[in-house]
This record gives structure tokens, sequence and C-alpha cells, in this order.
């Protein structure tokens, strides 16, 4: 393995060190506990509305509070991975 290109920056990434990176991480989850986990996931989950309400805000200026929280509410209803 050598250096690849980052999708989003366009620089040179060295695959060792993402890996080493990876590994780490993956150490790091392995110590939480289930609790500190759900924290995270949780945190995330805001974090996703919070930038998708934004977004829509943006998509459509005009329409209601209500009306961005009805179409975020059924986003994340019917979100699939």
């Amino acid at each position: 393995m050598g250096n690849e290109l980052d999708s989003i920056t366009g620089r040179s990434i060295n695959m060792n060190t993402q890996e080493e990176a990876l590994r780490i991480q993956k150490s790091i989850y392995k110590k939480m506990t289930a609790e500190q986990k759900i924290r995270i996931a949780t945190g995330l989950y805001y974090t996703a509305r919070k930038i998708k309400r934004a977004a829509l805000k943006r998509q459509y200026p005009d329409v209601s509070d209500i009306e961005i929280e009805k179409k975020l509410r059924d986003i994340f209803l019917h979100a699939r991975t």
C-alpha cells in the first residue's frame, strides 16, 4: 500500500498512517462502556438533525419552522442506511 488521494481535500494520504489511526480508534471504542458509546451515538444523531434542519431552512427559506420540523421528522423517520 502506498499513498492515495483524499476524496475531499485531494491531499495525499499515507495508508499506513490511516490504518494506524483506525486501529487506535477501534481500540478506544473497545474500551468504552455501552453508556459512553450510546452517548456518542446520540450526540451524532442530534448533530445530524441540526445540520439537516439548517439545510432544509436554506433550501426552503419561505417555509415555516413547523413545516421544516415536519420535513425533518419525515426524513429521519424514513431514513435508511
